[in-house]
């Protein structure tokens, strides 16, 4: 993953399973040596940016699909303007109703479908 981003890639994202899924990006920071906290225009080291989101807690029927579900959703979400994270979250959601059904084509939800399990799995959560 760092070398994806020390290689040009501006951002990863990393499916880990059951662990859940990360964002890792590039910060682009100025720094100055001799002057703390004082931009002198010459570039920082890279550090890595990461956003974390677990995996959601469902009973797995069959997990074909679930990567290409997963970052389908991610684009998805990122092309309708949602944040990083809350693309992470997305994504998570929809491999999470794909891994409950059997087969990759029939397994993919909807975005309706993946907004309402959104909304019953953090409903607990708002209370």
């Amino acid at each position: 993953m760092r070398r994806l981003l020390e290689t040009g890639a501006g951002s990863v994202v990393l499916t880990e399973g059951k662990a859940g899924a990360g964002y890792y990006s590039r910060e682009a920071a100025s720094v100055n040596d001799s002057h703390p906290g004082k931009s002198s225009g010459k570039p920082a080291d890279h550090s890595v940016a990461a956003i974390h989101v677990p995996a959601l807690d469902v009973p797995a029927v069959d997990t074909t699909g679930a990567g290409d579900t997963f970052t389908a959703g991610f684009l998805k979400a990122a092309s309708l303007g949602l944040n990083p994270k809350d693309s992470l979250t997305f994504a998570a959601a929809c491999a999470a109703r794909a891994v409950q059904a059997v087969g990759a084509r029939s397994s993919m939800p909807y975005l309706a479908d993946v907004a309402d399990f959104i909304k019953l799995e953090t409903a607990p959560l708002e209370s």
